[in-house]
């Protein structure tokens, strides 16, 4: 994950107007900075409350999976 929000802070030094994603629609360049406050607010466990159900079982799938790879790797 800290290898992750690495690769996000290395793109807002591009300064992007807009940024493709692979798997979303195009987005304006605040999208990295939101992603980089989401992956540190996980990489920290702080709380996070979601108004947007979709996105709440992202981020529960993204935890579900961080446990696991805990698990798994040690």
């Amino acid at each position: 994950m800290k290898k992750y929000k690495q690769t996000l802070e290395g793109y807002i030094k591009f300064v992007p107007e807009f940024v493709v994603q692979s798997h979303g629609d195009v987005m304006e360049n605040k999208i990295i900075k939101k992603n980089i406050d989401y992956i540190s607010k996980l990489i920290e466990n702080e709380e996070m409350e979601f108004e947007d159900k979709e996105v709440l079982k992202k981020h529960l799938g993204n935890v579900e999976y961080l446990d696991y790879m805990k698990t798994e790797c040690t």
